[in-house]
């Protein structure tokens, strides 16, 4: 009888000698892709941020926090350590290239370490080089190693957690379900979401076998049924859980010492509140127009085939304890962070490594039963993702738009200078230089609009110069036409100028000019960016002239995109005379 061929293996037979190759072959791979993609300054407000507080800390010598009610103690601690020894052997008094560098460096780590963890799971070599192929190119990952953010750290932390769960499950040893718990507790603190991994925590802990087990009976109903003494249980998962809690709580220690009103339960439940605002419930607006067309774009439509074809295929393998905690991984942070109505897609980042270890699980079994087609299908799907990300890394690793927009500033605003800029004000301070960076108040609150325009007063009238970018009249609770629309200011039907409905007093320093269908200062013919009531209270009160105008990368949900606008630059001046508005007439 005729011995059936067996299907080639990825890179042959892979044994043990040979998947270590195949390791160091896809960390020089994922590492060098994402140093020459990195980019050349602080792109992202939040890594300005973590510069910044890093630089203070050890200039300081205690831990500053990042900005926020939480102030993710677990990131700024790693920043400021690896600050700290970069400092210590070269002196440098700059933050930027070293962080920018180790983040490159922990997403290709991030790939290594999903092929132990796929491996552990599935116990195949194949589907773990898959993974991490795939892990290697994924957009998104790809997007967030190639700039500083928290997100890279935080995915190493829980797939480091995860394995150790699998290992101190082995051994059954304590000291193993200890750094479980630690890793996850340093993952909380990274980024405070990660409490959700509690219940892939425990999945994970017990995906060999469950510590219970639900049967339907004959004659109807459900029997539950314990499969191990509930002792066992029970104190399994409070060293894992209360040790990880702890953890998180020592990270914010410094936070509390300095500041006796700090609640960081408060500081949680507030920062939740604040990020999933309009986000309850499924499959909203968020998800359906924004969060599954992001999905789509890291994935790809070859992705999402492959995907849905291993979690079918997968079912049936009889493991069924490894793709119930990487469907319950996928699932829980996808659907919860796909609908936060303030949603980029970095939120939901973390659904994406166990949906690559289900992919390369996957694709193990494709190969086994249909020897190179798997192969085929893996470098198809990496090259879709690649070539049509390509276009975006090669705009960002030009310049970085952010960082030269603040070094444009400190070149024309010489001497003392402040700026209004909102959270951009952060660049302004790192690449820029002015003596303060200024939010702007709620306009709506009389006061602290009074508070706001006493305090520019007394800049103009020390001799401090103050500017206002387009960023500086953005959150407005609402912009011009919304105001205009609920009726907070009308359009006088004479003389085109608005009013503040609110005090019935007209903008006389603001007009309309009707030829060019534009707002523009009275007395110096500027026009005027359309902003809510902020920008009209401001402009009305001062003199504005325009510094320069530039084209740069929007921050905010920009991970798979090239999103530009152009940002512009106010001088600020105080009137030298309160502007009449006849001549608006023969407008």
């Amino acid at each position: 009888m005729k011995r059936k061929k067996k299907p080639k293996k990825l890179f042959g037979v892979l044994d043990e000698q040979q998947a270590r190759l195949a390791i160091v072959a896809l960390f020089i791979i994922a590492f060098s892709l994402r140093l020459y993609y990195l980019q050349p300054g602080l792109w992202h407000t939040d890594s300005v941020i973590a510069a910044q507080e890093a630089e203070r800390s050890v200039e300081k010598g205690r831990l500053h926090y990042l900005q926020g009610d939480v102030g993710y103690g677990g990131f700024a601690a790693f920043n400021t350590l690896i600050y700290l020894i970069w400092h210590t052997a070269t002196g440098s008094d700059s933050a930027e290239g070293v962080l920018l560098f180790t983040n490159a460096l922990l997403g290709a780590l991030g790939c290594v370490l999903i092929y132990y963890l796929t491996v552990k799971l599935t116990e195949s070599r194949e589907a773990g080089i898959y993974a991490g192929i795939i892990l290697a190119f994924l957009p998104l990952h790809l997007s967030l190693s190639t700039y500083l953010k928290d997100l890279v750290l935080g995915s190493a932390a829980l797939m480091a957690t995860a394995y150790a769960l699998i290992k101190a499950r082995e051994e059954d040893t304590t000291h193993l379900k200890v750094l479980a718990g630690a890793l996850w507790g340093f993952a909380i603190a990274v980024r405070h979401q990660e409490l959700l991994f509690l219940a892939p925590l425990i999945l994970f802990y017990y995906h060999d076998s469950p510590p219970f087990e639900l049967k339907r009976k004959r004659r109807g109903g459900w029997k539950f049924s314990l499969m191990e003494d509930p002792f066992d249980v029970i104190r399994d998962v409070s060293i894992i859980v209360v040790t990880g809690l702890v953890v998180f709580v020592l990270f914010y220690v410094p936070k509390m010492m300095h500041e006796p009103g700090f609640s960081l339960f408060e500081a949680i439940r507030s920062a939740g509140s604040a990020q999933g605002q309009a986000g309850v419930g499924l499959f909203t607006e968020t998800f359906t127009r924004y969060s599954i067309p992001w999905a789509t774009k890291t994935l790809t439509y070859l992705g999402w085939l492959v995907l849905i074809g291993s979690i079918v295929v997968n079912y049936g393998r009889g493991r069924r304890g490894v793709w119930l905690v990487l469907v319950a991984w996928m699932t829980l942070y996808f659907m919860i962070f796909g609908n936060f109505s303030g949603a980029s897609p970095y939120f939901f980042f973390h659904a994406f490594p166990p949906a690559v270890m289900m992919m390369g699980w996957g694709l193990e079994y494709l190969q086994r039963n249909w020897g190179n087609i798997a192969n085929i299908v893996v470098i198809l799907l990496v090259a879709w993702m690649f070539i049509g990300f390509k276009p975006v890394l090669d705009y960002r690793r030009m310049e970085c738009g952010p960082c030269e927009f603040s070094k444009r500033i400190a070149e024309v605003a010489p001497g003392r200078y402040v700026v209004i800029g909102m959270d951009e004000t952060r660049h302004y301070e790192y690449y820029g230089h002015p003596i303060m960076g200024l939010g702007h108040p709620n306009p709506f609150q009389t006061d602290e609009m009074t508070k706001h325009m006493k305090m520019l007063d007394d800049y103009m009238s020390n001799g401090t110069a103050v500017y206002i970018t387009t960023a500086g009249l953005s959150y407005e609770p609402i912009n011009l036409q919304g105001l205009i629309e609920r009726g907070a200011i009308q359009f006088d039907p004479e003389l085109m100028v608005p009013v503040n409905r609110m005090n019935m007093k007209p903008y006389m320093n603001i007009v309309y000019d009707k030829e060019n269908g534009m707002l523009v200062d009275a007395e110096t013919g500027s026009p005027i960016p359309p902003s809510g009531l902020y920008g009209l209270e401001l402009f009305n009160r001062y003199k504005s002239t325009i510094v320069f105008s530039m084209e740069t990368e929007d921050w905010h949900h920009a991970d798979l995109d090239q999103s530009k606008y152009t940002t512009t630059l106010f001088k600020l001046e105080p009137r030298q005379r309160q502007m009449m508005v006849e001549a608006v007439e023969e407008n």
